[in-house]
C-alpha cells in the first residue's frame, strides 16, 4: 500500500486514476440512518487464528487496538509517508517493501511501494457521533484511503464485503477490498487486497481505526489474518473541559451590624463631672446647707 511520498494531488499509494477515476465514487454505503444492528450478523473478527496465535503483538497506546506483527520481511512501523492530516495520522503499525513503481509518468522517477498495517484514533472530521454512523464512517475511509494512496498507479476499486464485527465485544465495522492494476509496468503484483476496521470503544474515546493492505507478492492471505487478530482495549479519553461554576443558589449572608459606637469616652466625662460636683458643690448649694445649719437663706445664687 503505500508510495514513498502520499498527498491527495500527488502520486500516492492508491488513488483511483483513468478507468479508476469514479470508483471511489461507486461505493455503496448506508444511509445515514442505517444501524449496525439492522445489519447481516457481526462476525466476531477478534477470535484468533491458529496463524495469529504464533505472532508476536503490536500495541497501539492510541486507539487501544493490538495485533499480530507479521514476520519478515515485515517489520514494525506504519509507513510515515501514509501519514496526511487531510486524511489520516497514524499511531502504530507495521509495513513491508513490495517494490518499485513509477512515482511520475513524466520524469520516470521509482517510488517505493508497501504492503501496510496501520491504526489510529478516528479524527474529527469524519463527523462520528455514534454507533449509528460505523458503516458510513468506514466507507468514507476507504474512500478517502482509495483517493490519497493508490494514485500513482492505474487501478480498479473492487468493494468485496461490507459488515458488522465485534471487537473485544465492541461493535465496529468492517469493509474489505480489492485493487486491480492496469498496468503493471513491471511491478511484481497485478492486484491487492486490504480492509478497513473501525471499532467504538464504548467509553466516550474516538472510534479505532485499523487499516491494512497487501499487495499480490506480499500474500494477500495477510489481510484476513491480521483482521482476525485484533483485540481492543478501550483507552482513558481526555477528561472533559470544566463546566463554568454554576451560580450559588443559597442566600447571600446578611450583612454583619456595624459595630456599636464607641461611647466610652463619653461616659467617662460624665462620671468624672459629676464626680468633681459632688467634691466641690456649686455656690449657691454651699449656701443653702450653711442656710439649713443656722444661717440666713439667701436664696440660690449660681452665679
Amino acid at each position: 500500500i503505500a508510495l514513498a511520498v502520499v498527498g491527495m494531488s500527488s502520486p500516492a499509494r492508491h488513488s483511483a486514476s483513468g478507468s479508476d477515476a469514479g470508483a471511489g465514487a461507486a461505493r455503496k454505503t448506508a444511509p445515514a440512518s442505517a444501524s449496525p444492528s439492522a445489519s447481516p450478523p457481526v462476525s466476531e473478527s477478534a477470535s484468533a487464528s491458529p496463524s495469529a496465535t504464533t505472532m508476536s503483538t503490536i500495541t497501539d497506546a492510541t486507539s487501544g487496538l493490538s495485533y499480530g506483527q507479521l514476520s519478515a520481511p515485515w517489520s514494525s512501523g506504519c509507513p510515515p509517508t501514509l501519514s496526511n492530516p487531510q486524511v489520516f495520522n497514524w499511531a502504530a503499525g507495521e509495513s513491508a517493501v513490495a517494490g518499485q513503481v513509477p512515482s511520475s509518468q513524466a520524469t520516470g522517477g521509482q517510488a517505493t511501494w508497501y504492503g501496510a498495517a496501520c491504526s489510529g484514533q478516528l479524527p474529527p472530521q469524519y463527523g462520528y457521533r455514534s454507533t449509528a454512523d460505523l458503516e458510513n464512517v468506514t466507507g468514507a475511509l476507504v474512500n478517502a484511503f482509495n483517493g490519497a494512496y493508490y494514485a500513482a498507479m492505474p487501478h480498479n476499486f473492487a468493494e468485496t464485503q461490507s459488515q458488522p464485527v465485534a471487537i473485544s465485544g465492541h461493535p465496529g465495522w468492517e469493509i474489505t477490498f480489492t485493487q486491480t492494476y492496469t498496468s503493471s509496468q513491471g511491478m511484481a503484483w497485478t492486484n491487492e487486497m486490504g480492509a478497513v476496521v473501525v471499532t467504538d470503544p464504548g467509553n466516550g474515546a474516538a472510534p479505532a481505526v485499523f487499516y491494512v493492505t497487501v499487495p499480490g507478492n506480499l500474500d494477500e492471505g495477510n489481510v484476513d489474518t491480521l483482521v482476525s487478530s485484533l483485540r481492543l482495549t478501550p483507552p482513558v479519553p481526555p477528561p472533559a473541559a470544566p463546566s463554568p461554576a454554576a451560580p450559588s443558589s443559597a442566600a447571600a449572608p446578611a450583612p454583619s451590624a456595624p459595630p456599636a459606637p464607641l461611647y466610652g469616652h463619653i461616659y467617662r466625662k460624665v462620671r468624672n463631672h459629676v464626680s468633681r460636683k459632688e467634691r466641690h458643690p456649686p455656690f449657691s448649694y454651699r449656701r443653702r446647707v450653711r442656710t439649713a445649719r443656722g444661717g440666713t437663706e439667701d436664696g440660690d445664687n449660681d452665679a
